[in-house]
């Protein structure tokens, strides 16, 4: 069966649910019908459909330990290993979350990261757009006041990328 992933803002409402295809449509379904009950009926839906069933969280994976391989300074967190700039960015971005716990991350942010780690990038958008377009990264804003954050997936591959990095350590 097929996952899914669906996310909407509605006026003040907002609804995101992850899972099995034809969960997430159901769930959808209900959802459409608490925002917008003129669509249906009056009595025709039924007080117990209308809760929603919670979906188990998933435990997340502990962080691996980050401080062996990155320095914070104030806003910057670097690198103090040698990695791809691709990889880079994602681990930065994941050091963002865990040390500062900042999920909207700056690209002036993230240059002064990769500045520090020892790249030469000109520009961090390119490489964030790319990001975003493979789903590991979330874009939001525009021009100065665009920030990334990474999105589940994106998360799960920082936090595979930086176990790669720590192994590289013991070496």
């Amino acid at each position: 069966m097929s996952e899914s992933k669906l996310r909407i803002k509605f006026n003040e409402h907002e609804f995101e649910i992850e899972g099995p295809a034809d969960h997430v449509e159901r769930q959808f379904e209900l959802f459409r019908r608490m925002v917008m009950p003129e669509d249906e009926p009056q009595g025709s839906i039924e007080p117990a459909a209308l809760s929603l069933t919670p979906i188990p969280a998933k435990t997340e994976p502990e962080t691996p330990a980050l401080n062996k391989i990155m320095r914070t300074d104030g806003k910057v967190v670097s690198l103090t290993v040698n990695a791809r700039t691709e990889h880079a960015v994602l681990a930065i971005l994941l050091g963002q979350r865990h040390f500062r716990k900042n999920n909207s991350v700056s690209g002036m942010e993230i240059m002064s990261g990769l500045r520090s780690s020892g790249f030469d990038v000109r520009r961090a958008d390119t490489m964030m757009a790319k990001h975003a377009s493979e789903g590991s990264v979330v874009a939001t804003g525009r021009r100065k006041l665009r920030r990334y954050r990474l999105s589940t997936d994106g998360v799960a591959r920082a936090e595979q990328i930086v176990r790669s990095l720590i192994s590289q350590l013991s070496e």
